[in-house]
């Protein structure tokens, strides 16, 4: 369930009397077609949302079927109301399991080397709106806790005002309730 933004045109971090029970805490787990609904409120987050879902088809049309996303940034904020602008992107932190064909190192780092365009932060921002950065579930834990921990400290505070907000968590392998989100957001 996505909460309704705050008094501060933000998500809240947490909702309820506690910040200590899981249940009640960002990353706020949700769906697509919630997204969709609650957050597709004008043609640019629309186009928005079209390309987040475009490009979560091709993550998956690579062999990515297993993972998440984290969605946060302008999109997940009321900054029409906060700031009188549209969204700007979709930031989202996509973990994923490697392609059942590329789990070793050598062979993942060449599918990645492969496949940069769909990959690249910057490439897949300008393609599709999403400002996405890869998080490999498969790495050693030594290397995705830090990148993990760095993410999160971005992401849990609103970029201007440094105030605290929540995220929302959206499956990847949900490609049924995309193509329904599909039709709702329109061509």
């Amino acid at each position: 369930m996505i909460p309704n933004f705050d008094l501060n045109g933000l998500l809240p971090p947490f909702i309820g009397p506690s910040p200590t029970l899981a249940a009640a805490q960002a990353p706020f787990r949700t769906d697509i077609l919630e997204l969709v609904n609650q957050l597709g409120i004008s043609p640019t987050r629309k186009s928005l949302l079209r390309g987040l879902i475009e490009y979560r088809y091709q993550l998956r049309s690579l062999g990515f079927q297993g993972g998440y996303q984290i969605l946060n940034g302008s999109f997940c904020e009321d900054c029409e109301l906060i700031r009188g602008v549209d969204p700007g992107d979709i930031d989202a932190i996509t973990f994923v399991k490697r392609p059942a064909a590329k789990i070793s190192n050598v062979d993942f780092s060449n599918f990645v080397a492969a496949n940069l365009p769909m990959l690249d932060p910057n490439s897949v921002k300008a393609t599709f709106g999403v400002h996405s950065f890869l998080v490999d579930l498969d790495a050693p834990s030594e290397s995705t806790i830090p990148v993990s921990l760095y993410f999160f400290s971005l992401f849990s505070h609103q970029k201007t005002t440094k105030q605290w907000k929540g995220t929302v968590r959206i499956e990847l392998q949900t490609s049924v309730l995309d193509q329904n989100a599909l039709r709702l957001v329109g061509p």
